[in-house]
């Protein structure tokens, strides 16, 4: 019983709130998009010979119907209201035809859209065929232009107001497109995957060499041409590490990691008075800055030692007993392995 009830009801709903709409056209094939007032989607259709047939709700729609070689028609139908078969015929009446070419250089773009906008935001679209060429027809007005096409961008010289009054008459509109320069973007990181910050990154571009300095973050970005290129990346207490990459035309890379492993030493030896070994003092590791990177204590042979400490930096050591400090060595730099730094306190 429930699902008769069901079935009732869905037959009952179709047949109240929606409706079969014919809609015919003067052009054998286009598009047709439209979309419900409240409707935060657009639903998109294609006729042929002329026809097309949807089933829609008792609502009021927004139409666009586009065909090639006229101007696109908007209407706003009540679809409760309307009589079927609605009639739609395209027009060149006040329409414009505009002719052109568009070029980067002596290069002919072809498949680029070219967008003609007019003062209330309508746009009218237009493709250009293999040899860049387009033919455009919209109504008499003022107008923006915009292109779009991957790897290019428009002149700005060609970003003015074009002015398209008389129908009479067959315009002429030539555009020229910049290319747009690939581009390289990463990020230097240590081994646990945090940011270094400030790398300095060689790209090495053909026989070209670029070097820069990354952000705060550890990251890099660079313009290049398209080809092979090799990134290199430094930083002070870091190996160095890179990559080599290959760059296509009207193509970018963006997410490049670079892990710099962090170069580490160890420092060991014996503190003594100088006749026999010290143990259990307290031995610590600074650097310039008096900051502690590292602290332990001698064994019962006087025996010490600081295993893969950050190196490529100014250090010292200092020996302690209850904060007293019972010897200070020289600073030196910490770049390799350092074996029998011995310590003698002094009497």
């Amino acid at each position: 019983m429930k699902k008769i009830i069901f079935w009732l009801n869905l037959i009952i709903a179709i047949t109240i709130f929606s409706k079969n709409i014919d809609i015919n056209f003067n052009v054998p094939k286009g598009k047709v998009l439209f979309y419900k007032y409240g409707d935060e989607n657009t639903q998109e259709a294609l006729f042929y010979n002329g026809h097309i047939s949807l089933n829609l709700d008792d609502k009021e729609y927004s139409f666009l119907f586009s065909t090639s070689g006229y101007p696109i028609i908007e209407k706003n139908i009540n679809i409760k209201e309307a009589t079927s078969p609605i009639n739609i015929n395209f027009k060149r009446s006040d329409t414009v035809t505009v002719k052109g070419n568009i070029k980067n250089g002596e290069l002919n773009i072809g498949g680029a859209q070219i967008t003609f906008m007019d003062s209330e935001n309508h746009g009218y679209n237009f493709s250009t065929d293999l040899f860049g060429n387009f033919t455009a027809y919209i109504p008499k007005g003022n107008y923006r232009v915009y292109v779009d096409k991957t790897g290019y961008s428009l002149n700005k010289k060609n970003a003015i107001v074009y002015q398209f009054l008389n129908p009479a008459r067959s315009y002429n509109l030539d555009l020229n497109l910049k290319e747009l320069p690939s581009f390289v973007k990463g990020q230097a990181i240590d081994e646990n995957g945090n940011s270094i910050p400030y790398p300095e990154v060689s790209f090495k571009i053909g026989t070209d060499i670029v070097k820069i300095t990354g952000d705060e973050f550890g990251m890099f970005k660079l313009n290049v041409n398209p080809g092979i290129i090799t990134i290199l990346c430094e930083k002070e207490g870091y190996t160095q590490n890179g990559t080599v990459r290959n760059i296509e035309k009207d193509s970018s890379i963006t997410n490049i990691e670079i892990p710099l492993t962090r170069v580490r030493a160890t420092i060991s030896g014996i503190v003594t008075d100088g006749i026999r070994p010290i143990r259990g003092a307290r031995v610590i590791l600074r650097d310039n800055d008096f900051n502690k990177i590292s602290s332990v204590k001698t064994d019962e042979n006087g025996f010490y030692e600081f295993y893969k400490i950050p190196s490529r930096k100014d250090v010292f050591i200092t020996v302690m007993d209850n904060n007293k400090v019972l010897k200070r060595s020289e600073n030196f730099n910490l770049e390799n392995d350092i074996k029998n730094f011995n310590l003698i306190l002094d009497n």
